[in-house]
């Protein structure tokens, strides 16, 4: 694999097209969970039908958007976003490109950047195999530990999912039937909220909030990022999921980083 010059790389831009249409898609499939409306069908329809795109990620014309019902084009954007992480997937199942970026990107990456990324990558499902009996009780408890986090992840995910449906009874269920290790208590000034009330939705996403920066904590502590690398070679769109969010926590972080040395 060629070395990348950290300071002149930047991302092919038949990848960068690829990878910011990921991003898009999923801006779209949250923003139809928490609500469908005209203007987001209208938005949909006219980001699918750009060249390039309605051709890897969706079986009908973007138009009949417009007239699906609210559940159908939920799924109608599920399967745009998850067409257009397989076309990435074949872009990047031969060549440099994806060990090139990941040199560049993760050296660039903060800690905390670092442990984001690794969730993200969890969240995907993308988890590493169990060491073998003969690896050290060290990587056996690292492995112990990505799977108890990717635990609360996947439970910060649920519970972030009711809130934006503003599904209070799913809601109710997670927190009632949370599985050990959850934090389930949202402290508010000096007082420990335990049975809701008002604004429970506000609540439930604090809890979620709460979760995901023990389980963000917990990576960035143990560096369990460094493990991450096995799961990506296994998951057969490990390198695309890794791809786009490298590059989301990257221009994140380059734009926070642009606004501190200018202060705006």
């Amino acid at each position: 694999m060629k070395m990348v010059d950290a300071q002149t790389y930047k991302l092919p831009e038949r990848l960068e097209s690829i990878v910011n249409s990921a991003t898009e898609a999923r801006y779209l499939r949250e923003g139809a969970q928490e609500g469908v409306n005209l203007q987001l069908k209208r938005s949909a329809s006219r980001f699918y039908s750009q060249k390039g795109i309605r051709d890897i990620a969706i079986l009908v014309d973007p138009k009949t958007f417009l007239g699906d019902n609210d559940h159908q084009f939920e799924l109608r954007l599920i399967e745009g976003e998850n067409n257009i992480y397989d076309a990435l997937a074949r872009l990047l199942e031969d060549g440099d490109d994806f060990g090139v970026a990941k040199q560049f990107y993760i050296s660039k990456l903060n800690e905390d950047n670092k442990a984001k990324y690794a969730a993200m990558l969890l969240e995907k499902g993308v988890v590493p195999d169990a060491p073998a009996d003969n690896d050290n009780e060290a990587q056996k408890n690292a492995h112990k530990k990505l799977l108890n986090v990717a635990g609360v992840l996947q439970y910060a995910n649920a519970l972030e999912l009711a809130v934006r449906k503003g599904d209070l009874r799913t809601a109710r269920k997670l927190l009632k039937n949370k599985a050990p290790g959850i934090l389930a208590n949202y402290v508010l000034g000096d007082y420990i909220v335990r049975n809701m009330t008002e604004a429970e939705l506000g609540v439930y996403e604090h809890i979620a909030k709460a979760n995901r920066i023990f389980a963000e904590n917990t990576i960035k502590q143990n560096k369990l990022y460094e493990l991450m690398d096995k799961g990506i070679a296994k998951h057969p769109l490990g390198k695309a999921y890794s791809l786009v969010a490298m590059h989301e926590l990257y221009s994140a972080q380059s734009a926070e980083s642009d606004v501190d040395v200018t202060g705006e």
